[in-house]
């Protein structure tokens, strides 16, 4: 089974790789189809003692953000830095044989890219210039479905990147029952949107 698809997630200490740092960081791989075929990779980076990263004073939400999920007290005794997450991230995706070059896949998956090129450029050059954006498929999902994809906000990478995966599980069987529900004779169709509005 060849793997398709690299979903990442980032925290970081803010918006902007020049001037931002990343706390965490967490992957798995998929298949075309989205199952896991890995087991997945994380690493909280090291955190500097004097509340500053890159040099740069850290924004206040971010700080009571992370504080609440637990992610400060664990950079804070934390030893990887993004020099050796560079490392782990090429050695992770060595290991898996790819359709083509890794997919990567999460939720504004753009923004995590940006900080990879800035703090982990050697990993940053061997993933595909596609992206699976789940952010935008939900967006125009939503009006198509007329339903709201939950969020649960925990700004935790591996969280967030279970919730993007499961989303874009959820967007793959929509898809694929309307699919399916396009082809039906006329009474089948009255009972998959019976089933559909039960769901």
């Amino acid at each position: 089974m060849k793997a398709k698809y690299l979903w990442l997630d980032l925290e970081t200490t803010g918006l902007d790789p020049k001037t931002n740092c990343i706390l965490e960081c967490a992957a798995l791989v998929t298949d075309a189809k989205l199952n896991q075929i890995s087991n997945s990779v994380e690493r909280v980076l090291k955190f500097n003692e004097n509340n500053r990263i890159c040099g740069e004073p850290i924004d206040a939400f971010v700080e009571i953000m992370h504080t609440k999920n637990g992610l400060w007290d664990e950079c804070k005794i934390a030893a990887t830095t993004a020099y050796q997450l560079d490392f782990v991230l090429r050695y992770y995706i060595g290991q898996f044989e790819w359709e083509s070059k890794p997919i990567l896949a999460g939720a504004t998956i753009h923004f995590d890219r940006g900080f990879l090129k800035q703090y982990c450029p050697y990993f940053e050059r061997e993933l595909n210039h596609r992206y699976l954006d789940v952010s935008s498929l939900k967006l125009m999902l939503v009006d198509v479905f007329e339903e709201p994809f939950a969020k649960a906000n925990a700004h935790r990478a591996m969280a967030d990147v279970l919730e993007s995966l499961g989303q874009a599980r959820e967007i793959y069987r929509r898809i694929k029952a309307d699919r399916a529900a396009a082809d039906a004779p006329e009474w089948q169709l009255d009972e998959y949107h019976q089933r559909h509005r039960d769901d």
